[in-house]
């Protein structure tokens, strides 16, 4: 699971786009200048020129390519249904280009809307069966879908093709411990692959038993990394530990763990970032809809 954690994300997919036939440079040279000026715009994060730039695309041209700009100035912005929108349109004209089935599913999932993003996830298998391998997402959104059986075996299939990735084994025990409870789950671990991110191998022994959450913490902190690496160590330390939490029943704690994340970091959006988000959100939700009963205990509101 390559996270790309950069105000210009965007610029990964316009290229993956461009190397499928998905998209074609526009053919006069001055709209291509322009279409050009606004991805480096938003590359650099000047996300206010980049979207002038694609508002004056969009009205001004029939660029289809424009609509490409516009969505990920949107994404940029957390504007997901309107980003999610301009993937619509272009998809109506390359119905086949998997990436933008990819960036669409992607909003569908910031937004909660699991059963559309896996639809889009699938269709880029339909497309293309070799995608598969990689459709952690996919996994990801059968997970908060509750299809626990069939995310655990997405997660067997990625684990497979990228066995240093331990994100894959992380989710695939969250799966089968919803399946056959956290012994078994830790029984059937996927092996521990050569994944350099830190705290990734603490985070692995916490979820086998094997070491304290504390583990987790002074590894998130140790060398003193620079400020952009220590948010994205501690996005890991506090998704995957909440998500241990929650299965265990301990939904406040979890919910403690998103917070000191989610309030006080914010990211560009990137696919982990919003899992932490959506994860926290929901479990606002859920506490939200307890109260506590005549002897204290906290029971589910009716």
């Amino acid at each position: 699971m390559k996270r790309v954690v950069l105000r210009g994300v965007f610029t990964a997919v316009v290229g993956l786009v461009a190397a499928s036939g998905a998209w074609a440079p526009a053919q006069d040279a001055a709209l291509t200048a322009k279409l050009q000026q606004g991805f480096k715009a938003l590359r650099e994060g000047k996300i206010a020129e980049a979207e002038t730039i694609s508002l004056e695309l969009v009205a001004n041209t029939n660029l289809p390519d424009a609509h490409l700009l516009r969505a990920a100035v949107l994404e940029q912005k957390q504007a997901f249904r309107q980003a999610a929108s301009e993937y619509s349109q272009l998809l109506k004209i390359r119905p086949r280009a998997v990436e933008l089935y990819r960036k669409r599913g992607e909003m569908y999932f910031y937004l909660s809307m699991f059963e559309e993003a896996q639809q889009d996830f699938d269709r880029i298998i339909a497309i293309d069966e070799s995608q598969s391998k990689d459709a952690w997402q996919r996994g990801i959104t059968l997970y908060y879908l509750g299809n626990f059986p069939e995310a655990m075996l997405q997660f067997e299939e990625t684990g497979k093709a990228s066995p240093n990735d331990v994100e894959n084994a992380l989710w695939h025990f969250l799966c089968t411990a919803k399946v056959f409870g956290i012994e078994e789950a830790r029984k059937r671990m996927l092996p521990l692959g050569k994944d350099h991110r830190i705290p990734m191998k603490e985070i692995y022994a916490f979820y086998k038993g094997d070491v304290q959450q504390q583990a987790i913490l002074m590894a998130v902190q140790a060398d003193a990394p620079p400020v952009p690496e220590l948010n994205e160590r501690l996005l890991y330390a506090h998704l995957y530990v909440a998500l241990f939490h929650d299965l265990n029943g301990r939904k406040e704690l979890a919910r403690n763990f998103l917070a000191a994340y989610v309030d006080n970091i914010k990211a560009p959006a990137q696919f982990m970032w919003e899992v932490a988000r959506v994860h926290y959100e929901r479990l606002k939700v859920e506490l939200a809809n307890q109260q506590p009963d005549a002897g204290g205990n906290s029971t589910r509101a009716k």
